[in-house]
């Protein structure tokens, strides 16, 4: 039986598994293309192949799935758990694309040229999905009666 309170957080849990499976598929297509398997697909993906950046995708898709399944059993503390997501993915979404303006700026600075897919990172375009829901929920943001 569905209580209210599960109901009321069911489009935040259904969020919260499909940003978990994306982030997680994403760590693990960055894994297997640093241990040099499917390269081809890995560069089609844009996924460059980072052990570090595959730990940095699961423990936030990690963070999700929690999250998904503290609402799923009903627990309104799993909401906490989908905003950490969201702040995460944002946080290193932003440093990802702070990365790829530096490179920018660097290619114009020395004269080479510039690929931006060259730069391009799993985390900084699954961070899409985050900033939906971050712009979806901004009003809903609460700390303490604090609106964010």
């Amino acid at each position: 039986m569905m209580t209210a309170m599960m109901s009321r957080n069911r489009p935040k849990m259904a969020f919260a598994l499909l940003a978990g499976k994306l982030y997680v598929a994403g760590a693990f297509l960055e894994a297997v293309a640093a241990a040099g398997i499917a390269r081809g697909a890995a560069r089609l993906l844009l996924v460059p192949g980072d052990p570090m950046g595959a730990f940095v995708l699961a423990v936030i898709g990690a963070i999700f799935l929690y999250g998904a399944y503290e609402l799923r059993s009903g627990l309104d503390e799993g909401v906490a758990y989908l905003y950490v997501g969201i702040a995460l993915a944002l946080i290193f979404g932003m440093i990802y694309l702070l990365a790829l303006g530096a490179s920018a700026a660097d290619a114009a600075l020395t004269g080479d040229v510039y690929d931006p897919l060259g730069g391009m990172r799993p985390g900084l375009y699954l961070a899409v999905v985050p900033l939906a829901g971050g712009l979806a929920w901004r009003d809903r943001f609460d700390i303490k009666g604090i609106r964010l």
